[in-house]
Order: structure tokens, then sequence, then C-alpha cells
């Protein structure tokens, strides 16, 4: 049999309703995922353009590759008031020494939503031999909390060809002091760049410049889009603001299956996914009575680039522990496969841990697949490709882990959305 017939449950993203997820199978309504986000959101569509879904519309995201990911994200705030308007006050333009402001022009090219809404940003230190003749840009006023983790990005990209490969300059500034300092080659194709940095103090904020000796160039002309600074260690995707703060609410995803679609003594699960990064908290995936006495756990742990694999029985703990990998935000491929016999748990086709008894919980315990722990919290961020959970142990999971994209669609007669 092929793994199709031998999956009970299989999510692809290939299927979205109003607050739902559908499952590639089974395929009676009564087994989809529920969905909710009290907010709009964005993502990257087929076309590669940034666009807008709304509240508790799942989203299918194709920043990674031409077949869509499900993107699950955070809460998370955008502290610039003005993300796309670099011409208004609430972004400083400013010289020092040879150097002038910046000029800003307004709409002056197709940014990455489609429309012609980018502006234009020419940069000019004017002399190259100190570093005290600087032309600069920054956001003003934007709302810091000492202690917090913060995350700066934008898109850029050169306004013609002969500014391809010239440089600009991005600095963390801490209490009028540079942190650190990074210098950004000027692409052809619109990149976003993102900066990290922990504040120790509420006077923080990010400068994007030329600056002498620091930039081999004196002048830069670029397209600028879409500015964000949010109070997480990563970037999350694009929240357009238009005078004030917006906030995208969390996505939530639950209740996905049926106690026929799991076997609670054994079985076989595995992701393929990506997390956006570390932010000290747990993200998992997990099969469940619906609470956390009787649970299977799947996911990236507390530490950075640490996979967590549990199982729980009667509240009592039957098996943990955690693995590390190269990098989280990689796709990795994960399997955790279970019966009172033992468990396997296998990392990108190895061989990870491997012990030889469990107790399992009773006949038809497991009814509800989670994005989440068993209680629904610790919630599953990231992008997520495919998830299997097979009522037996007929697969390898050599093979599991090997499942690409495109096979998936062949196999399964898959529309990509």
């Amino acid at each position: 049999m092929s793994i199709y017939e031998n999956a009970n449950f299989i999510q692809f993203p290939d299927g979205g309703i109003p607050s739902g997820l559908v499952p590639v199978k089974p395929e009676d309504n009564a087994s989809n995922f529920d969905f909710a986000r009290n907010s709009n959101a964005s993502r990257v569509n087929k076309d590669k353009l940034i666009d807008e879904k709304s509240a508790d519309e799942i989203r299918f995201d194709y920043t990674f590759a031409s077949c869509p990911d499900i993107l699950t994200e955070p809460q998370s705030t955008n502290l610039i008031t003005y993300s796309e308007e670099f011409n208004n006050s609430s972004w400083a333009k400013n010289s020092s020494g040879t150097g002038v402001a910046p000029i800003v022009t307004a709409n002056q090219g197709l940014s990455p939503d489609g429309t012609f809404n980018a502006d234009r940003l020419q940069f000019n230190c004017i002399d190259n031999s100190s570093a005290g003749n600087r032309s600069l840009i920054f956001p003003n006023s934007v709302s810091i909390t000492s202690g917090l983790s913060y995350t700066f990005s934008f898109y850029l990209k050169a306004n013609n060809p002969s500014q391809v490969g010239l440089q600009l300059l991005v600095l963390k500034v801490i209490s009028a002091q540079i942190t650190s300092s990074e210098i950004i080659t000027i692409p052809s194709e619109w990149t976003r760049f993102d900066f990290s940095v922990t504040s120790s103090s509420t006077s923080t904020n990010f400068i994007i410049e030329t600056r002498g000796t620091f930039t081999t160039n004196t002048t830069a002309d670029v397209l600028i889009w879409g500015a964000q600074i949010e109070e997480l260690p990563y970037p999350t995707s694009y929240i357009k603001t238009e005078g004030s703060t917006e906030t995208r609410e969390a996505d939530e995803v639950s209740n996905g299956g049926q106690s026929q679609d799991f076997d609670s003594q054994i079985g076989q699960i595995m992701f393929q996914g990506k997390s956006h990064g570390n932010d000290g908290g747990e993200k998992y995936f997990s099969i469940s009575d619906g609470s956390a006495a009787n649970e299977l756990l799947i996911g990236y742990g507390s530490t950075q680039n640490q996979l967590d694999f549990g199982f729980t029985q009667s509240s009592s703990s039957e098996y943990s522990d955690s693995f590390n990998v190269d990098d989280e935000t990689d796709f990795n491929k994960v399997a955790f496969e279970y019966s009172s016999g033992g468990i396997k748990a296998w990392i990108n086709g190895v061989l990870a841990d491997e012990s030889f008894s469990l107790t399992v919980p009773g006949v038809n315990t497991f009814d509800t697949f989670n994005f989440s722990d068993g209680v629904g919290s610790n919630n599953y961020y990231g992008w997520t490709r495919k998830l299997f959970y097979l009522p037996n142990q007929a697969e390898s999971m050599e093979e599991l882990t090997a499942f690409t994209q495109d096979e998936l669609i062949s196999t399964f007669n898959l529309t990509v959305l």
C-alpha cells in the first residue's frame, strides 16, 4: 500500500475554508482544523507579491517555493507609524559633516505588493574621507522597552542598474551609542533586510545611511518600502501602518481530526517545517485527548535549534528528550513512531533515538490534532510544509522524511493554490 493509503491524516497546504483548515485526508469535513486570527495578515502569494488575507483566513505562503507552506505566527505590532511613507516627518532625514540629508521622492516604483508606491531614497555623504560625513534616515518616536528584543526590517532594491552592488550602512543604536553595524549590498531585486537587537535602553533605534570610511560609495539611489520594527528577535510578515502602530493577532490552529483518525496505541507522525527563529518559547504539534494528561508532542523547544519529543500517558511522562538540529529556520523533516514496543525518533532521515518499552493510553484516547500542546499553549509558529499521521508502523521513517513537495502533489493529485 502507498503512504497515502496507509495514512489516516494528511495535512498539506491544499485547502482552506473560513475559520478552518482542510486536511487532504480524511476528506470528511468533520476532521477539519479550526482556525482563528482576529486581524488581517499579509503573506507572499503565488505571484511572489505581498497581499493581505482577512481575519480568520488561513495563509498559504509562497516565500520559499513554488508550492505554498502554511504560515502561522505570533501576535506582533509594527511600531513604525508610517511603514511606506518615508517622506513623512515620522522619518528623520539628517546629515553631518559634508553630508546632505537624504532626499525622499514618493511613489517612484513598483513595490513588493505590486503597486506603484515604493519611495525613492537618495543618499549623499559627499566626502568619503571622514566617518563624520553622513547622510542618514531613521524612524522617529518608536516606543521601546528596555530589556526586550526588537527586529527592524525593510524592503530595498537599486533604483537603477548603476546602483547594484553599492553599499549602505545599517546601525543599531542604544542610548546614542552604536552597538553594532552592518554593511548591506544594494540588490537588483526586492530584498527584505532584517536586523535584531536586545535593547538595554528605551532610547534604541536603527539608522540607514551612507557614511565616510564605512561605505565605499558616498551616494546611493534606492527604492525602499515596507519598514517594520517589532518586539521579537526575528522578523514576521509585513504589517502595514498608515499613521499609527498596527497589530497582527496570533494564528491559532486547533481541533483537527477525530478519534477514528488516530490510534492511541501505535502510530507514526511526521512533519516538515521551519521556525521563524528562537524567541525562548516552545512551538509544538500535538495529538492528544484535549489535555496534557495524554499527549504526543513534537516540535521546537525553548533552546535554539532544539527539537523536542514527548509522550505522556495518564499524566505520567513516558518519554521526553531533545535533540539538536543544524538550524531550526531550515525546513527540517521530523518523524516519531510509538507503540507498546517503544519509540523511534527521526530527524532528516537519521535515527536520533530509540527505546524498547512504552506505556500507551487506552484505545480511542487520542482524538484531536493541534498546532500547539494538548491544552492549547506553546503554539507552533513558523512554516508547515506537510503533516502525516499513520495509525500503524507500515512505513519506513526514511521514506516519510524523504517525500518532496512535488512528489506530494503528483501522488495525491493536489491543487496548488
